[in-house]
Parts: structure tokens; sequence; C-alpha cells
């Protein structure tokens, strides 16, 4: 039922162009206890950010109704939530998704055979008022036989009791809109630092170990793990200017005064460590998708060099290439146009037919995209969001969402169905690509310094972000 699932984007109204079929929130009484009936302005979501259609909030005693729910819909979700409310109020264990399904099921052909149609439960606002009180009062009736029902699919017994007290029609109160604040991120996590103790700057994460690394004025890189306890892992013959982490998780990438860049393992010192050579000082070092390095030089150019062949090849007309940081065949380059500046996409080594103009002082801070590189997501360096769609049925669509500029740089990381996203900027927010709006924050904590990295270990239920002077884990 598409009222208790969860789904990626809202369909159209019961009855296009016409009010909420309940626009006013009504008292309904559920064993010994009375709810309230109010709809949400803005769209609804629950613990894990998944965007859903109801909500019961049993402190308050309220029935939480999205007002994308319509028609029969929302009749449906009404029943659901007083089933649910008679289980709580019995402190029994709540249906899962199966029996709510069934239930659902159910209830949906009971009012199928009812026949109260979509037309007929708009008539709760759309009629004159006597007929839509007459309506309203028929609503308690039409819950209680609809559960009634409802328990015998899932072997329960509910008795409803009708919220009419001699007579008298339900109370109306104004109509409720909320504008809540974002849920704190944070909540049910632990968070712990790791100090960074003497960074120069750069910074990074490890991607699926809960591991720090940062360079030190004594041109070492340094792992720090989740217990504090570090390990030199690099000693650079010239001072460090950049430390990034490749995205295949074994090695740092580490670019010095004097023209090196270094491939350093993530698991200690070894011979294993790569050492290339390049053209100009490089200021900073990022993996490509094709195992090759990028890097900007001191005099504001981009090159690409292949390891294996130690081949350099200088992109002119290009002022950035960023590829996917976690890993996928994506990027995005940023190229000087005719009337300015333009970022375009690729994907599997392949051009998308689409432009995207910059403004003056825009850039790139970080690019993350799904395995089937349907969703491509960036974060630019004003805090712009820009998320691209790729259905297969239908041409792209980029959409955008303006978020605080970043401390330090942007980050960002993608969840494996392209619904939802971390983004860091000058708070750590969690993001809903569906509806393109922030569902929780958390505050950075203070004195970190500048951000450079962010790493989600969904898995896990970790997320690790790198600053200047320390490393912080949500666990």
């Amino acid at each position: 039922m598409r009222f208790l699932a969860k789904f990626r984007q809202p369909k159209g109204h019961a009855i296009s162009g016409q009010q909420h079929p309940i626009s006013r929130p009504t008292r309904f009484h559920v064993g010994d206890q009375v709810y309230t009936l109010v709809t949400l302005k803005e769209p609804l979501y629950d613990d894990s950010g998944e965007q859903v259609l109801t909500r019961v909030d049993h402190d308050r005693r309220l029935f939480i109704l999205a007002d994308a729910c319509r028609g029969r819909h929302a009749v449906l979700g009404i029943l659901t939530m007083m089933l649910t409310a008679w289980r709580h109020q019995r402190d029994e264990a709540p249906y899962d998704y199966r029996q709510l399904s069934s239930t659902a099921a159910a209830v949906e052909r009971f009012l199928a055979d009812m026949q109260l149609t979509d037309a007929a439960v708009d008539r709760l606002t759309a009629s004159p008022p006597r007929e839509r009180r007459r309506w309203v009062g028929r609503l308690p009736t039409l819950v209680a036989a609809s559960i009634g029902l409802a328990a015998v699919v899932i072997g329960g017994v509910i008795f409803f009791e009708n919220h009419r007290r001699s007579g008298s029609m339900p109370t109306a109160v104004q109509p409720v809109f909320s504008e809540a604040p974002l849920r704190d991120l944070a909540t049910g996590l632990t968070a712990s630092a790791a100090p960074f103790e003497g960074s120069r700057g750069a910074s990074a994460t490890h991607p699926t170990e809960p591991w720090f690394a940062f360079a030190t004025p004594e041109q070492q890189v340094v792992r720090v793990d989740a217990r504090n306890e570090s390990k030199i892992l690099f000693t650079a013959p010239a001072p460090i200017t950049w430390l990034a982490r490749s995205s295949d998780a074994r090695t740092l990438l580490v670019a010095d005064n004097d023209r090196h860049l270094h491939m350093v393992p993530w698991d200690g010192p070894s011979s294993d460590t790569l050492s290339l050579r390049v053209s100009t000082i490089p200021l900073a070092v990022a993996p490509a998708s094709n195992g090759s390095l990028v890097w900007v030089g001191h005099d504001s150019s981009v090159s690409v060099i292949d390891p294996a062949s130690r081949q350099t090849t200088r992109l002119l007309g290009v002022e950035q290439l960023v590829a996917a940081s976690n890993g996928q065949a994506a990027s995005a380059v940023v190229r000087k146009a005719d009337a300015g500046r333009e970022l375009q996409l690729t994907v599997n080594g392949q051009d998308l037919p689409l432009r995207v103009a910059l403004l003056p002082g825009q850039s790139i801070n970080d690019l993350a995209a799904t395995v089937d590189r349907d969703t491509l997501a960036l974060v630019l360096s004003d805090g712009l969001l820009l998320v691209l769609r790729r259905p297969t049925d239908a041409p792209p669509e980029l959409r955008e969402l303006q978020l605080p500029a970043p401390l330090g740089l942007g980050r960002l990381a993608v969840s494996p169905d392209g619904r939802t996203a971390m983004v860091v900027t000058d708070r750590l927010y969690r993001v809903d690509l569906d509806a393109m709006r922030p569902t929780a924050a958390t505050d950075l904590p203070g004195g970190g310094g500048p951000v450079y990295d962010l790493t989600w270990r969904r898995d896990v239920g970790e997320i690790a972000l790198a600053r200047q002077h320390q490393g912080t884990t949500w666990r």
C-alpha cells in the first residue's frame, strides 16, 4: 500500500486541484485516550530519513497525516494510525510491516465495498457545512467497522469508542501546520574525537576502517585509529602540500613541495610506496576513475598522470577535473567557455548532454555517484548541492539545493539507492535526494578547523569526518 510503503516521490492527489480531504483536525477516541488528527504542510520522514505518509505521536496524542496523502488513502492512513495507537495503549509490540500491509489490503477492500470513493471523501470539506458535519459524524462508524475487519486479518480484537458525547459533533480546532526545525542527526549516535597532534593541514578518512590520516610539519604522514593510537606511515622528502585518500581504500595520495606525488599504503611503512616526479609543484592531488592521478599545479594547471607509464597529460582549457570520490566511473569537469565557465559530467567515459553555467568563484568540492551511475551528486564551493538523475525512460533531470557555504571543503556521500546523502558544509546534513531537502543535521564539534574529508560507513552505522585538527566519528 502506498501510504505504508516508503516511497520515492509523492504521487498526485486523489482529486487534482481540490482541498485536502481533512483540513480541520478532528479528535478520535481510541480506548481511553483521545488523539487529534492533524495534517502537516511539510513531508514526513521516519528516523532513517525515508519519506512516509503517516506518523503517530503517542506523547502528544497526535495522528499526523502528510499533506500528500489524499482521498481514500487519507482515510486508510487514519485507520492504520488508530490501529497503531491501540497497540501502543495496550503495551503490545507494534505490528510489523507485513502485518500492517495485510491490514491495509483488507481495509482498502472494505472501503471499496462501502463505495467510499475519493469524491465522497473529498466532500468532508468540499460540501456545505451541514453535509460536511454529517460525513464527519459518520467517519467514526466507518473507522470502527474497518478496524474490526482488519483485526480479524491479524488475529487481534479492536474496539473503537465513538467520540461523540450526547449526540454532539466533534470539536473543531484550527488547522495545524508545522515548520519544525531539523531533527538532530546525532540522536542515538555516540561521537568520539581523535586529535591530530601537530597537523599541518589536509587530512583524510579511511573508506572502511576507523582510521584517520594527517600530515605534520615534520613531513610525516600519521595514521590515527579509534583508540587514538598513532602510527607513522611515511616521511616525505619535502614539506607536504596535500593529502587525500584513494577510492580503492588501499593508498593515501600525498603531494610535496619537491614536485613529487606519493602513493602511500594505509597499512604502514612499506616498500610498495610509489613516488612520481611531476613537472610542477602539486598543490592538490586526487584519484581519477581510471586509476590515474589528477593534480593541480601551483600555476593553476590541471594534469593527469598514469602511474604505470608515468606519462603526464596537461588538460588545456580545464580548470577542474574531479572524479567520484566513492570510486564510481563518473567525473565532473569545469571548462572555460565563451560565456564564462561550464560544468560538464562524464559517466563511463562518455560526456553527458548537459552543461551547467557556473557563477564566478564557484568550483566543485566533491562528487559522488551510485553504482549504476543513475544518480550523481555534487557539492560546490558555495554550498550548492546539485543532483542529476538519469532515468531510463526520460531525459536527465538536474535539481539543486542551496546549503550554507562550507567550513573548509564541502563533502558528501550517497546511499546505494541514490535516495539519501550525507553532506557536510557548515554542519553535517542528511539530505533526502527525492524531495531535495535536509531531513536532519548536527553541528560540527568546536575547534576542529576546516573540513577535508567525509566517509559514511552505512553497513556499520558510522560517519567519519576529518578536519584540520581532529577526526570525529559518530557511531
